[in-house]
């Protein structure tokens, strides 16, 4: 999805997170990859409340997320109450 007012895109596995968004005034643009059936490389994913519009950061890396967090960024959370990361299980990646 795309965020006309600050101009950041968000990539999101869920259906529900996307339709939300939407919802919210961000633009769907389509599928923006399909990941891998499987992966041993989780992708954390932590999002900055005190930027502009907010900022998501994707990495492979828990370290560097969570040196983000040092610094005041957010984990997301599931609905599950679990820190969000993919293992792409689920394949398509929505913008």
């Amino acid at each position: 999805m795309y965020n006309h007012n600050t101009g950041e895109h968000f990539y999101t596995t869920s259906g529900t997170e996307k339709n939300a968004n939407v919802s919210a005034g961000w633009t769907y643009e389509g599928v923006g990859w399909i990941a891998p059936t499987t992966s041993s490389s989780p992708v954390y994913r932590v999002y900055n409340p005190n930027a502009m519009g907010g900022d998501h950061y994707y990495t492979k890396s828990k370290y560097e997320a969570q040196s983000l967090v040092n610094k005041g960024w957010k984990w997301i959370i599931t609905e599950e109450g679990g820190l969000l990361f993919w293992m792409f299980s689920s394949r398509i990646c929505r913008l």
